[in-house]
């Protein structure tokens, strides 16, 4: 388990780093940003679990996009000029 956790850790850190080189998402350590989108999404489905699975996979997972958006992702330069 540790090795799978390990890997996978290591892939999405991978993509989130790729992802700020593009300027998308927030500058932080990829690793540690991918501990807390894990941790994030475990909170979530350990909630669906307590609550007997009753609402929808695709709600939990729509939910957790936006979180992320909400969290992690820079304004577009769209938002950004109609803040102004």
């Amino acid at each position: 388990q540790l090795v799978a956790y390990r890997e996978g850790l290591a892939l999405l850190a991978k993509v989130l780093q790729s992802i700020m080189d593009e300027g998308l998402i927030i500058k932080e350590d990829p690793v540690r940003l991918g501990r807390c989108i894990m941790a994030m999404h475990q909170v979530h489905l350990w909630d669906w679990v307590d609550h007997d699975m009753q609402e929808e996979p695709q709600s939990v997972a729509k939910r957790l996009r936006e979180l992320f958006v909400a969290m992690f992702c820079l304004p577009t330069k769209s938002e950004d000029a109609d803040a102004e």
